[in-house]
C-alpha cells in the first residue's frame, strides 16, 4: 500500500522559492502563503473527487504556523 503526502508545511526554501521571502514575511505576505496553502489543498480534493479510490493513500502536510485553517476544512482528508 502506497502513502501520497504533499508537503506544504513551513519550509524557509519554499517561501522564497514561491514568494521570494528573504526575511520574516510580513501579514500581507503571510496571507498569501496561506491562501496559497488552501490552493493545494483544493487541488488535492480535486483530485480526490476525480479519483475517490486515492482517498485512503492521500495525505497533506501543512504547518500551524502559516497553514491555518487547511486542517478544519470539511472533505476526506483529516487532520492529526
Amino acid at each position: 500500500m502506497s502513502l501520497l503526502i504533499l508537503a506544504v508545511d513551513q519550509r524557509p526554501w519554499l517561501t522564497q522559492a514561491l514568494y521570494g521571502h528573504t526575511a520574516t514575511a510580513l501579514p500581507a505576505e503571510r496571507a498569501a502563503i496561506t491562501d496559497g496553502k488552501h490552493m493545494v489543498l483544493e487541488g488535492l480534493l480535486a483530485a480526490l473527487e476525480a479519483e475517490p479510490r486515492l482517498a485512503a493513500h492521500a495525505g497533506i502536510l501543512v504547518d500551524e504556523q502559516l497553514g491555518a485553517g487547511v486542517p478544519e476544512r470539511p472533505g476526506p482528508i483529516t487532520s492529526r
